[in-house]
C-alpha cells in the first residue's frame, strides 16, 4: 500500500473522529437523560465526568479495540506484502469502519431529538 493511500486513510479516520466529537457535543446539549457507571452509580447529564468518559472512549478505547481487530483484518488484506506492512492499513480500515458506525448512530440519535 502506498504512502499516500495510508495518509488518505488517516485523514478519513481523523475526520470521522472530529465529526464524532462534534456530534457527541451536540448530543450533550440535547440529551437530558441520566447515565450509569457499570457498577450502577449514576452520572448526571451534562457533567464533566460524562464528557470526559466519552472523549477518552473516542480517543483511547476505540483505537485500541480497532488495533486489535485490525490485527485480524491484516491477515486478509494485500497478501503479497509481509504481515508487518499490513498491520497499519488493517488498523486504519477497522478504525474507519468503527468511527463510521459511531457517526451513523450519533446522526440517528440526533435526528430523534429534532
Amino acid at each position: 500500500m502506498s504512502k499516500t493511500s495510508k495518509r488518505k486513510l488517516l485523514v478519513i479516520a481523523v475526520g470521522l473522529l472530529v465529526l464524532n466529537l462534534l456530534l457527541a457535543s451536540l448530543l450533550f446539549a440535547l440529551d437530558d437523560s441520566s447515565y450509569e457507571h457499570l457498577d450502577g452509580r449514576p452520572i448526571a447529564p451534562h457533567s464533566d465526568e460524562l464528557i470526559r468518559s466519552v472523549v477518552v472512549g473516542q480517543l483511547v478505547s476505540v483505537p485500541i479495540i480497532s488495533f486489535l481487530l485490525g490485527l485480524i483484518v491484516a491477515i486478509f488484506i494485500n497478501r503479497q506484502e509481509p504481515y508487518s506492512r499490513r498491520i497499519l492499513p488493517g488498523f486504519l480500515y477497522t478504525l474507519i469502519v468503527i468511527y463510521a458506525l459511531h457517526t451513523a448512530m450519533a446522526v440517528l440519535k440526533v435526528l430523534t431529538f429534532l
